[in-house]
């Protein structure tokens, strides 16, 4: 849905809240049946496999290229 087109009214109805926000009972209510708010990592990468992973695309190696002939000449 695309709530910045739509008035506040109607985004508060379909998010099912008010302007002054959750009780505290359909906070515990909404975190048991979502979940709470959080972005888990799959796996944590070390800062060496994130620099060598930079390496990965087409203009970077296209920009080494230059950069390693333009050393030799």
């Amino acid at each position: 849905m695309s709530y910045y087109d739509k008035e506040i009214d109607e985004v508060l109805n379909s998010l099912k809240t008010t302007s002054e926000g959750l009780s505290a009972e359909e906070v515990l209510k909404r975190r048991e049946e979502y979940g709470y708010n959080e972005i888990l990592s799959k796996k944590k990468r070390s800062l060496f496999s994130i620099f060598i992973g930079q390496f990965k695309e087409f203009l970077v190696i296209l920009l080494v290229a230059a950069m390693v002939i333009s050393i030799i000449l």
